[in-house]
């Protein structure tokens, strides 16, 4: 199986090729611009877990039923005719391994390729996997999925973040970009140097942001104690009817306000309760903006 050329062969990868040439009128272009599609697919089953990891490119995936995955990229490329096009390509290098039910996909430059040429290569990537999952993404770009099976991990230096109901724990971090999530049942860790965060149903959270603001509503017990930190944003958290917590809150420059009759009597900007009568810790801290602890809209609370 680590013997790349036989293990392509073995699984029966189809990779199809088709370029399409074709210009582009607008300010500024130089070159008219060919695209490639390449699309690897592999028997894997459910259970096991995508490791997917590119230099650059948005990445959509779609959770399905099928005991096969796919992996479409589409490459798109700035030059003056196919032949340099080629050319171009040739500096990228997609490498596949299979083991079991777990499949990786790298891709990379040629560590010779120049920054401008790498700057003229642009990647898009079209994902599907079976439903009951698992996915370790790694990229500079966007990423998206909606429902999963499974956990989710996920790292873009840039782009936006968004999952939807996921059965497992869920990592994402971003350098800049929002993180956008539906639920997730297990445990998340969440990371963003200055996007917004907002979870609409989750358990446990561990979550850091540099700037944005942070909203979630805590939906279920949590096993763990849980950790939100915003460098400048503000903290809006609702608590689940159920949900017990010891919740400590603190703002450097801002206000703490609570909706709960536990926390009554607190200081302007720090807050210390027994929600629900109590349970794992919950640790609010704002550096730059306030903190509101809320108890969810009727909406929210029939989740």
């Amino acid at each position: 199986m680590r013997n790349m050329a036989s293990a392509l062969l073995m699984l029966g990868i189809l990779v199809t090729c088709n370029l399409s040439a074709h210009a582009r009128g607008g300010a500024g272009e130089r070159r008219p611009r060919v695209e490639d599609i390449d699309r690897r697919t592999f028997d894997a089953g459910a259970g096991g877990k995508l490791t997917l990891a590119a230099p650059i490119g948005d990445v959509e995936v779609a959770a399905e039923e099928t005991n096969v995955v796919t992996v479409e990229i589409l490459r798109r490329v700035q030059a003056d005719d196919r032949g340099e096009a080629t050319r171009l390509l040739a500096n990228l290098l997609v490498e596949t391994e299979q083991q079991g039910r777990d499949v990786t996909v790298r891709l990379r430059f040629r560590r010779e390729t120049p920054d401008d040429e790498r700057r003229r290569v642009g990647l898009r990537f079209q994902v599907s996997v079976p439903r009951g999952y698992n996915l370790d993404v790694s990229t500079v770009g966007s990423f998206r999925i909606g429902d999963l099976q499974g956990g989710v991990s996920v790292e873009t230096n840039g782009g936006d973040i968004s999952i939807g109901r996921v059965s497992g724990d869920v990592v994402a971090a971003s350098s800049g970009g929002r993180v956008k999530i539906a639920a997730a049942d297990g445990a998340s860790k969440l990371t963003t140097d200055g996007g917004s965060v907002s979870i609409e149903s989750a358990g446990a959270v561990e979550a850091e942001t540099g700037g944005g603001p942070f909203k979630a509503t805590l939906a279920r017990q949590p096993r763990t104690d849980s950790s939100i930190s915003t460098s400048g944003g503000q903290i809006e958290l609702s608590i689940g009817p159920g949900v017990g917590v010891e919740l400590d809150a603190a703002a450097a420059d801002g206000r703490v306000s609570s909706d709960y009759d536990e926390a009554a009597g607190h200081k302007r900007n720090s807050l210390r309760a027994a929600i629900g009568g109590g349970g794992p810790r919950l640790v609010l801290r704002s550096a730059g903006g306030s903190i509101r602890v809320r108890k969810p809209s009727a909406e929210a609370a029939g989740r």
